[in-house]
Order: structure tokens, then sequence, then C-alpha cells
């Protein structure tokens, strides 16, 4: 029998009387049972934008593997007006810089590759 997977749990919200910029996951984990970590981003048609991570393991709120069902999903019950899941089954991987280095390395490749064709 293998290891629990690792993920993040964490919400944070700007309708919270803490300010954003103060809210982070502070690396608290949960061992999860499932094969999923997610990693959830919405904004709802008041303003509210919030971000919620964690083990998929709720049996009547699954997240994945269909991450764009489950914000559409989501969008009804709750006026979401932008939604952002992802999915992933590696230990830890339901962070946020994950993602933001993924993207600025695409952006840096993409500029350099422009340079070298302009």
């Amino acid at each position: 029998m293998g290891c629990a997977l690792k993920c993040y749990a964490c919400f944070y919200s700007s309708n919270l009387p803490v300010p954003t910029s103060l809210q982070y996951c502070n690396n608290v984990t949960v061992d999860c049972p499932t094969k999923y970590c997610y990693s959830v981003a919405y904004t709802t048609s008041k303003g509210i934008s919030a971000v919620r991570r964690g083990c998929d393991n709720i049996p009547n709120e699954k997240n994945c593997p269909n991450s764009g069902e489950a914000c559409q999903r989501n969008r009804r019950q709750f006026n979401i007006t932008s939604c952002s899941e992802t999915c992933c089954t590696t230990d830890l991987c339901n962070s946020d810089t994950v993602r933001v280095m993924a993207a600025k390395f695409i952006l840096c490749l993409t500029i350099i590759v422009g340079y070298f064709l302009a």
C-alpha cells in the first residue's frame, strides 16, 4: 500500500476582512485518499474573487478529473462570472507557483522565438 497523495488545502477571498495580499496557504497540507488535488479560482457576479485548494474527496462535489464540468456546474449555483480550475495528481501540485512559473516560461520562450524570427 502506497502513501497518500499530499495536497495544499486553503481558501481565501476578497470578501474576508483580511486583505487578499495577506491571505495564502501557509503550507497547510492534507493527505488525500483520492488521486486528485485541485485548485480553483473564481469571481462572482457581485465582484467577489476567491481561491480554493484541496483534495477532491467530497463525494457530492467532485471537481476532478473534469474541471471544466465542475466550473459549469458551480457557475449557475453561485452566480460565478469567471472560473478557472485545475486538477493534478502529484504531491503538492495544486500550488499557484507551478502555474505562474509555467506561464512565465512560456512567455519567455515566445519572446525568444519571436526575436529570432523577426
